[in-house]
């Protein structure tokens, strides 16, 4: 089954994106008074949830994704999130 959810703001990391830019982005959008920043990043296969410049979850794709502040009983394996379509498909 695949995960499916609605976010206002999502973050999907390119090769081309270090670090430091993504961060400050992420306190950016929290300054502003986003309560969770996403940063899906596919090469890596990993979401690191921002809620605060000190509270800042990293899931690997093994681990199951859970954000019971903004979505309670929301829970989703990362494996689904990054299964290769082709996969799906067969």
């Amino acid at each position: 089954m695949l995960c499916r959810l609605r976010l206002r703001f999502c973050s999907i990391l390119k090769k081309a994106d270090f670090y430091e830019k993504v961060h400050a982005k992420a306190m950016e959008y929290l300054a502003a008074g986003v309560k969770q920043v996403w940063v899906i990043s596919p090469e890596n296969r990993t979401i690191t949830i921002y809620r605060s410049a000190t509270n800042i979850l990293a899931f690997p794709e093994d681990s199951e994704l859970v954000s019971e502040d903004l979505f309670p009983g929301f829970r989703c394996h990362l494996s689904e999130v990054f299964k290769n379509p082709a996969q799906t498909a067969r």
